[in-house]
């Protein structure tokens, strides 16, 4: 459907279009009459789009005369000899007048030409009478019994003839205005017409004696006359030693194929009966077999069929040539197979036959169907390819024109990797450069610049051997510990030194994994470096930060900080990284694929930019790995400055805090410790319609199982651990610790710091809520005069998370609730205590059922030493893992780098974008490459969406462009791309957020019934994706309501039990919908105001809803529109109902709707016969999940690739869907097709194209046509 972009978009439409005019002039020229070869010259000569240029030409040099009589049929005229030789011009001119006018007619009033259909009955009975002068085709043992009425250059002669008729059908049968039927029933006119004829002649002429063509039977043939007996099918062929079908068998003489029809079970009608049947009701009398054996126990056999009408001749019928079979029997039954076929190949008769010959027959047909189209299709592609050459042939003398001199001047720029513009550009940076060396150097004299540095920190003892090394070397790699002070402090020395240096021009860019980690430290740097407080990024700073939707920074930063992602969309468009002297990549360890890709491109440009230093910093971790793939590189270890952190696991938690036991108050004041069992109702925490969740909710606990245990801890310890849900954070055990640190007089014989901040890891943003919620409603934690509660995440507003680095008053604990965020990427300086809850959120994919997930999972072992060593900063500290120690030595060592667990679809479009080459070459250049199946699949995954051309160059299309500045899965960036441009925005965004976290729905244990019912009340359009949708739209409006109101959170708490849905999830959802439309507002798909996406997300449930734009959202109550758009998201997941089988087939797969879809009990209900389909799962059945009935319009204008059958008066879409459809409406539907490609063409040349108003017309088509079918 979308066509690759090899040029920029103008120069190859503009070849497209030429060559169009070309194929027009050069299809008309053959029209005419005229040679291709003729033709091909007059091009070549000239490529004028003129049709009268070419005729100017072909006069003077064409070299057959013939053309002259086929164009000009007029009437002879007499001219004196004398005339004509003194006239040779005036002859070439009434020539080429006499070709424009017919040129001009068949240009301009094609409709007063023959009708098509007429046309081709004509032919066909010419084509049928001249066969009737051919002798029958037997072997070569019939040739003594040829026609002798025709000497050899006459079967030549009219052989000839017949093909030259057979291409005019084959042509007639490829014109829009060719009906198959209609040319059947004028076909048979004709033949009435001509038997007219024939009888009005018989009166005054002789019968016309029609000779016998039948050969004499051989002395090993055995003729023999169908006489309505069934005969002996399987006769001969009951031997235990049969050859299967298709067996080959070579003799002496020839290689023969053969057939074993063997089918004892068979008790159909035969072919011999089915053949007999339609003889008689087409007025045909009787078939005579005629059976040979050919060698080696073979058999070949023939059949003539004799019509009751003297005038039309027998039909000889043979078997195809190279096939046998094992007895005569099975061979007359084949050759009844090939008489039925001769006689109507399109006919269904075949499908009542035993399973051999119905092969043969639709192998046959399939054989027949491109002998059909070789001719045609073989002449289209040499044309078209002849055309396509001749263009760039006159591009590349134009090139060459140009002479050597500018081809040098060329040549001498790339090399340089300057032109006009960057040496302007590349003036500029050195004045303003030279004005930022003279402010630094006054402010070098202040007195308090020196005090701003923090000369403490243990790298800067290496200040020196770093600059030496970045000097000597074009890549080093600095290993620090946590708190060294290396991302803070090494591109101080490279910025400072650039300034103090020699250099005229020059800048520091320092990469950071997250938005948090490149704000907070570019804020740091900014303030030791000596610019004004909150005056980083400006004009008057040295240091600057862009992340996403966030930009401060001018040309007078020489320091800037941004995130990985920010540089590689530089470097998509600024190769050679113009003005940048140092780039400074830092946690390089944590192997993300942004920044394993960034490697990449380093290590290339790295070649062909030498003077560009590029500094690589990790953790201690695998620094030899970096430094092996860049060559053996230098290496500079720095040590780190921490304390020792005392380790508490999850059993010496229990034990500490009595987990599960509770004061229960008696008579007269008395009290007493009791401990209790329970169980919070799962509503949150599960998907309970996640089709990648096999395991069951339940847990069979057995108290007497025989495990080792440790004798250390108490029985009730023991108990309490083995009781607990690894996989689950327990809240109350968090609140249970809070309350034995903060209170001395529950301690447990350990050394818990009295002051310090309270730092808490946590796998996402719903438990850091959770968590918040918990804690604020506590009488002790909640109070703002003694904690001070901030939660760090990357999706938090900055200002909210600047916070988490400021020193409380005192008297104040800060507790800091944080992602895996704070491990390496950010310092909060005054943590002495670390709760590590061992969970992150981690992205997933699974290649079997081509999903990517967000799951929550443990830590690798090298991320807990991490979290703990958070502790150890400023003094002794301690961490508490709430999971077991026999948990820890289960742990993996290291995480898996992201490029060999993540789809690599998103990376794949970055490499086409940034022009590095083949996929597969590029990626096999990581530091860890990725296996070939993971980029074939998905290279594949690109092309089913139309990212990427099927061909080999695997070339970005328009869609492709765009969806390569989408950080999301490809099926979703898709979906929410066709959202914006079909106008529909909020229902998609809603329902691609669910798809990619969890449905907003709950299914408690002895609750399924309720919760299925409550469900169905949402049902809406049969689909899972609308019942998504109409829910959250339920939640929100409630929400709006009530939000203002007081004990608002309790009613909303209220109003998701009763519907049975998930608070957490549709929160989380909203937080997701946010996402995704800043990321359209952020690469100018959708235009909105400032106010709609300026605010980031807070902390506080849901302060702020997401509005879309009013404009993106005009048939969000579509439900045609909607469809297109998670069809346009999720195609090629479609499937189509068999009314044959019954069942819902994809492709060739058979499928069933599964149990937990609003659609299973009403497949026998559905309006369409397409489903359309998120994820499909294996198991004893292949399950649909996630599914929504759909229109046949929907998939027509959305499939990848549309065949027009113009003889079938059908489309096939992707080669196995189906249509049936006329001619002019298949044009239309593939306007609309290419309308839609040049929307995302247009708005990739021009991204502030604003779509809402751009091509209203043809989106006004596209709604009435898609709701037309509803």
């Amino acid at each position: 459907m979308f066509r690759p972009l090899v040029r920029r978009r103008s120069q190859q439409n503009d070849k497209d279009k030429t060559i169009g005019q070309l194929d027009v002039i050069y299809r008309t020229l053959l029209k005419l009459g005229f040679d291709a070869i003729d033709i091909e010259r007059s091009m070549e000569a000239s490529m004028s789009l003129h049709v009268e240029d070419h005729l100017d030409w072909s006069p003077e040099k064409t070299e057959s005369q013939s053309v002259r009589q086929v164009i000009v049929p007029e009437p002879p005229r007499s001219f004196p000899e004398s005339e004509a030789k003194s006239n040779p011009q005036k002859d070439d001119d009434d020539y080429k007048s006499r070709i424009m006018r017919a040129a001009q007619q068949y240009l301009e009033d094609s409709e007063e030409e023959e009708n098509v259909n007429e046309k081709h009955a004509r032919l066909k009975f010419e084509l049928a009478m001249l066969e009737k002068q051919l002798p029958s085709k037997k072997g070569k043992k019939n040739k003594k019994h040829k026609n002798l009425q025709l000497s050899d250059t006459e079967v030549v002669e009219v052989q000839k003839k017949i093909d030259k008729l057979q291409q005019s059908l084959r042509n007639l049968e490829a014109d829009w205005e060719y009906d198959k039927f209609k040319a059947a029933e004028l076909y048979v006119s004709e033949q009435q017409r001509a038997a007219e004829e024939r009888e009005q002649q018989k009166h005054n002429e002789p019968d016309i004696h029609i000779p016998d063509d039948t050969p004499e039977p051989l002395a090993d043939e055995q003729p023999t006359e169908d006489d309505d007996d069934d005969g002996g099918l399987f006769g001969g062929l009951l031997s235990e030693e049969m050859e299967e079908v298709g067996t080959h068998i070579e003799s002496s003489v020839s290689t023969w194929t053969v057939v074993n029809i063997a089918t004892p079970s068979w008790k159909g009608i035969y072919p011999k009966d089915q053949l007999q049947d339609y003889c008689k009701r087409h007025g045909h009398m009787k078939q005579t077999y005629s059976t040979s054996n050919v060698g080696a126990g073979l058999w070949r056999a023939s059949i003539i069929i004799t019509s009751k009408s003297t005038q039309d001749p027998r039909v000889v019928v043979d078997i195809p040539p190279g096939i046998a079979t094992l007895s005569s029997q099975d061979a007359e039954q084949l050759a009844a197979v090939a008489a039925l076929f001769h006689f109507d190949s399109e006919a269904a008769i075949y499908r009542s036959m035993p399973p051999t010959m119905k092969d043969l027959w639709l192998k046959w047909k399939e054989d027949k169907k491109q002998q059909e189209e070789i001719p045609r299709l073989e002449a289209d592609r040499r044309r078209m390819q002849f055309l396509s050459d001749l263009l760039d042939m006159s591009s590349e003398r134009r090139r060459s024109s140009l002479g050597e001199k500018h081809l040098e001047i060329s040549t001498l720029e790339d090399k340089n990797h300057t032109t006009p513009a960057s040496r302007e550009s590349f003036l500029k940076r050195k004045e303003v450069f030279f004005r930022v060396q003279q402010h630094f150097a006054k402010r070098l004299k202040t007195e308090g610049y020196g005090k701003m540095k923090a000369n403490e920190l243990p790298v800067a003892a290496y200040r020196k051997d770093i600059l030496k090394l970045v000097k000597e070397n074009q890549i080093i790699i600095i290993s620090g510990e946590t708190g060294c002070g290396k991302s803070t402090q090494v591109p101080q020395f490279l910025a400072e030194d650039l300034l103090q240096g020699a250099a005229e021009n020059g800048m520091v860019i320092c990469t950071q994994p997250r938005r948090i980690s490149a704000i907070s430290i570019a804020h740091r740097v900014s303030a030791e470096m000596g610019d004004r407080p909150r005056s980083t990024g400006s004009s008057e700073a040295l240091v600057g930060y862009q992340i996403r939707l966030e930009s401060k920074s001018s040309k007078e930063n020489v320091l800037l900080f941004c995130t990985t992602g920010i540089l590689l969309r530089r470097l998509e468009s600024d190769q050679y990284l113009e003005g940048v002297t140092h780039v400074v990549v830092d946690e390089v360890h944590e192997r993300t694929v942004e920044s394993d890709f960034l490697l990449i491109i380093l290590k290339r440009l790295c070649d062909s930019r030498p003077d560009l230093r590029v500094i690589l910093m990790s953790a201690t971790v695998e620094a030899h790995r970096f430094s092996a793939y860049f060559g053996n590189c230098p290496v500079l270890s720095v040590p780190g400055r921490t304390y020792p952190v005392q380790v508490q696991y999850l059993e010496d938690v229990v034990e500490a805090t009595d987990q599960g036991s509770v004061n229960v108050s008696g008579r007269h004041g008395t009290s007493k410790r009791v401990r209790v069992e329970w169980f919070e109702e799962d509503t949150d925490d599960e998907d309970p319609y996640d089709p990648a969740r096999v395991e069951s909710k339940l847990k069979t606990i057995n108290d007497e199982e025989d495990i080792e245990e440790d004798k250390s801890y108490s029985r009730q310890t023991r108990k309490m651990i083995r009781r607990m849900d690894e996989h689950r954070i327990n809240y109350d055990l968090v609140l249970q610790l809070f309350e034995y640190i903060c209170n001395p007089s529950q301690r447990y014989d350990t050394n818990i710091p009295e002051t310090g901040a309270i730092l808490v890891f946590l796998p996402g943003m719903p438990e850091i809520r959770r968590l918040y919620d918990l804690i604020s409603g506590h009488s002790l934690f909640g109070d703002p005069r003694k904690f001070l509660l901030i939660a760090l995440h990357s999706t938090l507003s900055s200002e909210h998370q600047e916070r988490a680095f400021d020193i409380p008053p005192e008297g104040v604990r800060k507790i800091v609730l944080s992602t895996n965020i704070a491990e390496t990427g950010v310092t909060i300086s005054d943590v002495t205590i670390v709760i590590d809850t061992g969970m992150a959120k981690i992205v997933s994919y699974e290649e079997k059922k081509r999903i990517t997930r967000l799951r929550q999972a443990y830590v690798a072992k090298a991320n807990a030493r991490q979290r703990r060593g958070r502790a150890g900063r400023v003094q002794e500290g301690i961490c508490f893992h709430l999971f077991t120690q026999e948990r820890y030595e289960k742990m993996a060592d290291y995480e898996t780098p992201e490029i060999l667990r993540l789809p690599l679809e998103e990376l794949c479009l970055r490499i086409k974008v940034c022009k590095l080459g083949a996929i597969d070459e590029v990626l096999g250049a990581a530091l860890d490459a990725p296996s070939k199946s993971m980029v074939d699949s998905a290279i594949q995954n690109l092309q089913e969406v139309q990212a990427l051309s099927s061909d080999e160059f695997q070339n970005l299309t328009p869609l492709g462009v765009h969806l390569a500045n989408l950080p999301v899965d490809i099926h979703i960036g898709k979906m929410i791309l066709f959202g914006a441009i079909f106008r529909c925005l909020d229902p998609v965004l809603t329902i691609a957020a669910s798809l990619s976290f969890k449905s907003p729905f709950v299914r408690p244990f002895g609750k399924e019934s309720e919760a299925d019912a409550a469900r169905e009340k949402f049902r809406h359009a049969d689909s899972d994706f609308w019942t998504i949708y109409k829910a959250y739209c339920c939640w929100r409006e409630q929400l709006e309501k009530v939000r203002q109101q007081p004990g608002w959170t309790r009613k909303m708490r209220e109003f998701c039990s009763k519907h049975f849905l998930s608070e957490q999830n549709l929160e989380m959802i909203e937080d997701m919908k946010k996402q995704y439309l800043e990321l359209l507002v952020s690469i100018g798909f959708v235009k909105a105001p400032g106010e709609v996406v300026a605010p980031r997300y807070e902390l506080k449930r849901m302060n702020r809803m997401c509005h879309v734009p009013s404009q993106y959202d005009v048939y969000s109550n579509s439900v045609a529109v909607v469809n297109a758009a998670i069809v346009a998201g999720l195609y090629p997941k479609v499937t189509v109902y068999s009314h044959e089988n019954r069942q819902f087939m994809n492709n060739t797969l058979a499928v069933q709707i599964h149990p937990s879809s609003v659609l299973h009990c009403r497949q026998g209900m559905l309006a369409h016969d397409f489903l359309v389909y998120n994820t499909i799962v294996m198991s004893d059945k292949v399950y649909l999940w996630e599914t929504a009935s759909i229109n046949a319009a929907v998939v027509m204008l959305l499939a990848r690739d549309m065949d027009i059958k113009h003889k079938k008066r059908c489309v096939v879409l992707d080669r196995w869907i189906p249509f049936q459809c006329y001619a002019r409406t298949a044009v239309l539907i593939k306007f609309l097709r290419t309308e839609l490609n040049n929307w995302l063409a247009a708005k990739m040349d021009r991204p502030n194209l604003d779509l809402t108003s751009y091509g209203q017309e043809i989106m006004d088509v596209w709604i009435k046509t898609l709701e037309s079918q509803m």
